[in-house]
């Protein structure tokens, strides 16, 4: 037979991981954490180091677990990946393109950002989803499509190739830059330093104006106020 012959299984239009994928040479990008900043934005009144899986939380993501038997961190070397992936998402979607845009500041002053690394000196090894990977059968839909049952299934099978990786390297869909899924049976990321509260972040003004987006502000209260 023909390879490429049997038609692929999808779901919701998303290619599922092919047969193989357990011992296939898949690419690979390390991080050294000691060099590289990792960062994840919070809730202020909860812990940054938290791997989401089904028993844990009410929410299900792009690479969680699909059988929750290992929990995932999603975090990015990128100030404005982590603002896009959780502040923004989906806000402006079906909003007037020529309007103004808005963020509600308690939206910003109810969160924090933290940098993540290790405890001890060794490198964070990820399955590279950025490059042309169909000869693996993946196509951007695995990155993009809003039914994450496919997604789940990828991050399954990479979590069970032979490489013994610790998670998955890939582009966020909101803004094409670098995110990280980081499986929590592989790697146990720590804090370092204590987390800078997002209304009070350096980057946070730039990011905004770069984007032109402004604070509202329903309660009359200056966003930026010093805390007390």
């Amino acid at each position: 037979m023909t390879q490429g012959a049997v038609k692929a299984k999808t779901i919701a239009g998303c290619p599922l991981p092919p047969d193989g994928l357990r011992e296939a040479a898949l690419p690979i990008v390390e991080f050294d954490l000691s060099v590289t900043r990792l960062y994840r934005i919070h809730r202020r009144i909860y812990d940054p180091i938290f791997y989401n899986r089904r028993s844990n939380s009410t929410r299900i993501y792009r690479f969680d677990s699909p059988d929750d038997s290992f929990g995932v961190l999603y975090a990015s070397p990128s100030f404005d990946v982590c603002m896009a992936e959780t502040i923004m998402r989906d806000r402006y979607l079906g909003v007037n393109a020529s309007e103004p845009r808005y963020v509600d500041e308690r939206d910003l002053a109810e969160r924090s950002i933290a940098t993540l690394g290790f405890g001890a000196a060794r490198s964070l090894r990820l399955a590279d989803l950025t490059g042309p990977l169909w000869q693996f059968g993946f196509d951007a839909q695995v990155l993009s499509v809003s039914d994450y049952t496919a997604p789940n299934q990828w991050s399954a099978a990479i979590h069970d190739n032979i490489g013994n990786l610790d998670g998955i390297y890939f582009r966020s869909r909101y803004l094409s830059a670098a995110s990280v899924a980081v499986f929590g049976d592989r790697a146990q990321l720590v804090q370092k330093g204590a987390s800078v509260p997002l209304h009070l972040h350096p980057e946070t003004p730039g990011f905004l104006e770069r984007f032109q987006i402004g604070i509202a502000d329903p309660g009359g209260e200056a966003w930026m106020a010093p805390e007390q």
